[in-house]
């Protein structure tokens, strides 16, 4: 079974936050931190291990 979801208002991304590692990732796999630098600090702040799933 084939599903699609079209996103032409943002970016589908992936955030995985850790004490010594914050990344924002495409679900290809491309590194999407550098442009979205107040969801990373934001995720920083959360203090524990942290995976987000969402728009951008």
């Amino acid at each position: 079974m084939l599903q699609f979801e079209p996103k032409p208002d943002g970016f589908r991304a992936i955030v995985f936050a850790r004490t010594d590692l914050i990344r924002a990732q495409s679900r290809q796999g491309s590194d999407l931190t550098p442009a979205f630098p107040d969801i990373v600090q934001a995720a920083a702040q959360v203090g524990e291990d942290l995976v987000l799933d969402g728009v951008m």
